[in-house]
């Protein structure tokens, strides 16, 4: 915004309010697909605060001895190579 002297003024945008946490919109979706181009990737779980995708979490099932920690890490990070679409590459 211009002021009437001319001086470029502005606001500071807060995108999170760290100093009162109960203002924030906290969203987290179970099976999020996010579909750009001939893309599309499917997150478990995705968290957004304030509308901006924050976190992904990988989930195993807990009834299979064979899934471990390790393999939803590994999941997710070749999730991340490479992948194209907005949400994994603002997360990555």
């Amino acid at each position: 915004m211009i002021a009437g002297d001319g001086r470029i003024v502005h606001d500071q945008a807060r995108l999170v309010d760290f100093d009162s946490p109960e203002n924030n919109d906290w969203l987290a979706l179970n099976q999020f697909t996010s579909v750009e181009n001939r893309y599309s990737r499917r997150a478990d779980v995705l968290v957004f605060l304030n509308g901006l995708p924050i976190a992904i979490i990988e989930l195993k099932n807990p009834g299979d001895e064979n899934a471990t920690l390790n393999d939803a890490y590994h999941q997710s990070a070749l999730r991340r190579e490479g992948d194209t679409t907005v949400v994994y590459k603002t997360l990555s």
